[in-house]
């Protein structure tokens, strides 16, 4: 999926390259590589604003984009200095 300014993609079924602006919660969690519960988290936590449409809820890629790029980054590893004792 190419959208202007997110670096998130999706394909269909036949995997061709689509321009959709919107994803369900379970396409959002394949495309971001997070389970359905962690997008829901981010939703719970306002870091995903949802759109809903009756029963179905659709996460904006745009929105998921940002919600991936503002995550936290890892923690490097502390490096233990070994000196001569």
């Amino acid at each position: 999926m190419e959208v202007p300014g997110c670096a998130l993609a999706a394909t269909d079924q036949r995997n061709h390259p689509m321009t959709r602006i919107a994803v369900s919660v379970a396409e959002a969690a394949t495309i971001s590589g997070l389970g359905k519960t962690s997008i829901y988290k981010l939703i719970a936590n306002g870091k995903l604003s949802p759109r809903k449409l009756g029963k179905r809820t659709l996460v904006l890629m745009e929105d998921l984009d940002t919600a991936i790029r503002t995550l936290p980054t890892g923690k490097q590893p502390r490096r233990v200095e070994r000196g001569a004792s």
